[in-house]
């Protein structure tokens, strides 16, 4: 009679643990992998957690996270191609600087009257222009919040 109770028991345990598995373990492994699918960009195969409630409530509102960071990626995207068309159009040179004095975007006109290359960006002044009057008169701008002014000559040689 006591083996009897010990398979009840097992059985009964055994069936417990697979309850305790399908709706509280497997259910936060799954949304575990939604969330490193969408950090990294990734689609998941379904936003669908089965198992407990708050798990797939979870599952639902990732689904929308994920939508709506596709979308503003894209608005991104092409936002970006729309400014570098636009500056790519442009007669004048232009140089974007940071407050911590990187350049963050130039166009083909100031590339090409400093010589820089296409792959060069996001570097210091004095790295990407080599030149000291410029990378001064910036960086007295930065400082200020005022506008300085500097010509530069090209072309000039001893």
């Amino acid at each position: 009679m006591a083996w009897i109770v010990a398979i009840v028991v097992c059985v009964a345990l055994f069936l417990l643990g697979r309850v305790l598995w399908r709706n509280w373990v497997r259910p936060w492994r799954d949304v575990e992998q939604l969330v490193a699918d969408i950090t990294h960009s990734r689609a998941p195969k379904t936003f669908l957690v089965d198992g407990n409630a708050a798990a797939r409530h979870i599952g639902v509102a990732l689904e929308g996270l994920f939508l709506r960071q596709r979308e503003l990626t894209g608005r991104a995207q092409e936002g970006e191609l729309n400014i570098r068309t636009i500056l790519g159009a442009m007669r004048d040179g232009l140089a974007v600087v940071d407050a911590d004095g990187r350049v963050r975007l130039l166009n083909r006109v100031v590339r090409e009257m400093f010589a820089i290359a296409d792959e060069q960006t996001d570097e210091r002044l004095l790295a990407t222009f080599r030149d000291g009057l410029l990378v001064e008169t910036v960086t007295r701008t930065l400082r200020s919040g005022t506008i300085e002014t500097a010509s530069i000559i090209f072309g000039a040689g001893p």
